[in-house]
């Protein structure tokens, strides 16, 4: 999470990959269900693979 948007990591950190332009505030993940974040208005999405 940045200021410029939602950015995700797959190799700890080493690289990043912007994959929304919007803010979100919290990230959970559960086994299979995959992950869903929550931001500001009510904001929700759900990440995959």
């Amino acid at each position: 999470f940045g200021p410029t948007g939602t950015d995700l990591t797959t190799d700890a950190g080493r690289t990043w990959q912007t994959v929304d332009t919007g803010s979100y505030d919290t990230v959970d993940c559960a086994a299979d269900l995959g992950c869903w974040a929550a931001g500001e208005k009510g904001r929700v999405a759900r990440l995959e693979d």
